[in-house]
C-alpha cells in the first residue's frame, strides 16, 4: 500500500507463483480500479516492457541551465560548463546507456 501511495506502479517477482500471490494481494488491498494501474512482471517481461517504453518515449526536454555564479552554504561559487559537440554528446549518452544496461543485466 505504501509503495502505491508513493507512485510505485510496477511489481517484479522472480517466480511466477510469487507474482500471482502478489497480484492477488494487491488486487485485494487496493481494489480493482487502483490495481489496474499496477503492472505485474517477471524479470524478462519487465526488461521487455522497459525496451518498449524506451522506444516510445520522446527526447527529454532540455535541462534548464544553472547560473554560472551563485552562493552555496555562504560560499561564492563559479560553475564552468563544457560544451560538447553533438557527436560527443551522443557518445556520452551511449556510454551511460551501456553502463546502466550492464548493471541491470548483472
Amino acid at each position: 500500500m505504501k509503495l502505491h501511495q508513493h507512485g510505485c506502479r510496477k511489481v517484479v517477482a522472480l517466480m511466477g507463483s510469487t507474482l500471482a500471490d502478489i497480484t492477488e494481494a494487491v488486487q485485494g488491498g487496493l481494489g480493482p480500479e487502483a490495481a489496474a494501474k499496477v503492472g505485474f512482471h517477471t524479470p524478462d517481461e519487465f526488461l521487455a516492457e522497459l525496451q518498449t517504453l524506451a522506444k516510445t518515449t520522446d527526447e527529454p526536454p532540455p535541462a534548464t541551465p544553472l547560473a554560472k555564479t551563485g552562493k552555496t552554504l555562504g560560499y561564492e561559487i563559479e560553475r564552468v560548463f563544457v560544451k560538447l559537440s553533438p557527436q560527443e554528446l551522443r557518445e556520452n549518452q551511449q556510454a551511460i546507456h551501456r553502463v546502466a544496461k550492464d548493471q541491470m543485466q548483472s
